[in-house]
């Protein structure tokens, strides 16, 4: 089912006609209490497709029929959404088990900026290039260590 989930059906329906605005198609298909929805279009429909183009953010999906493009529109109200704890535990002692999934963003490597340097700052940064350039290795060691001599108490205070 895509959620983990393993849901036995009642039999399947054969070469079942799904009318779709501007698309019909014939497949099998396994009855499910599906609750609001109506059909699931899974693997085995998608692999028939070959190439499409997917907004998963926008739930949008483009493919090609006889060479011309169809669009299916996904119903946004059925994502999965952030759930609060308690409910979360709620559910786990109705069902008896749950999936708890953490996205979160990460990058590998630097991201380069493109901001527009301007022409006064890149002959400054040509000219003392050297400088600006990343450091290799350890700084080199200096002859004299700096110091802070500290005197003995002479006076109290307070």
């Amino acid at each position: 089912m895509g959620t983990g989930l393993t849901v036995k059906g009642k039999g399947i329906c054969n070469n079942l006609e799904l009318e779709l605005p501007g698309y019909k198609m014939r497949s099998s298909f396994l009855p499910l209490g599906l609750g609001g929805v109506d059909v699931i279009l899974g693997m085995q429909w998608l692999e028939t497709l070959g190439d499409m183009r997917v907004n998963w953010k926008k739930q949008v999906m483009r493919f090609e029929v006889d060479g011309e493009t169809m669009t299916i529109q996904g119903d946004l109200s059925l994502c999965n959404i952030s759930v609060s704890l308690k409910s979360l535990w709620k559910t786990l002692r109705h069902e008896g088990e749950g999936l708890i999934v953490e996205y979160q963003e990460c990058q590998t490597g630097e991201v380069e900026k493109s901001v527009a340097t301007p022409r006064e700052l890149r002959s400054v940064l040509r000219e003392f290039a050297q400088v600006f350039e990343e450091p290799q290795g350890i700084p080199p060691s200096r002859g004299r260590e700096h110091s802070i001599i500290l005197k003995p108490v002479s006076v109290r205070l307070g």
